[in-house]
């Protein structure tokens, strides 16, 4: 986790938060694993100080892995307003993967907008709800039976 948040730390869109899920308090988070994760995801936001005060994302869309890991590395690619370039892809992929490793395989991926393949890779647009209050944003929140961690890029036209 200390090699990704050196990776990361120069970037100041980049937005990544990862902590320790109370065992103890498990059965409190069970909707994420359920059909409507919402509550817990929007707490996250909430407690890490970005988002809305009191706002919600209206819907948390599952990716799979390797999506989740795919749109990171795109995001991360080129910046999101004027499609300029941010890393170089060696380093985004990098970063990408770091983030999407530092979860056990049985975990979960969402982000808050509809994804979709595009020529420079995968891209969100029609956000269900601000997680970063910048005109664009993309990105990745990922729960483990262990931690819930956000990897998200946030730009301005």
């Amino acid at each position: 986790m200390q090699r990704l948040r050196r990776l990361v730390a120069d970037h100041e869109n980049v937005h990544f938060y990862v902590c320790q899920l109370d065992p103890e308090r498990l059965s409190e988070h069970r909707e994420l694993w359920g059909r409507d994760p919402s509550v817990t995801l929007d707490a996250f936001v909430a407690a890490i100080g970005l988002g809305y005060p009191g706002a919600r994302v209206e819907r948390w869309d599952l990716l799979a892995r390797t999506q989740a890991q795919r749109l990171l590395s795109a995001v991360l690619q080129r910046e999101q307003a004027y499609d300029a370039p941010r890393l170089e892809l060696a380093l985004a992929e990098r970063i990408a993967s770091a983030f999407v490793e530092l979860f056990e395989e049985q975990a979960r991926f969402f982000t808050n907008g509809t994804v979709e393949e595009t020529p420079l890779g995968l891209r969100t647009n029609a956000w269900y709800g601000s997680v970063t209050l910048a005109t664009f944003e993309t990105g990745v929140i990922a729960v483990d039976e262990r931690r819930i961690g956000l990897l998200y890029l946030a730009d301005e036209d």
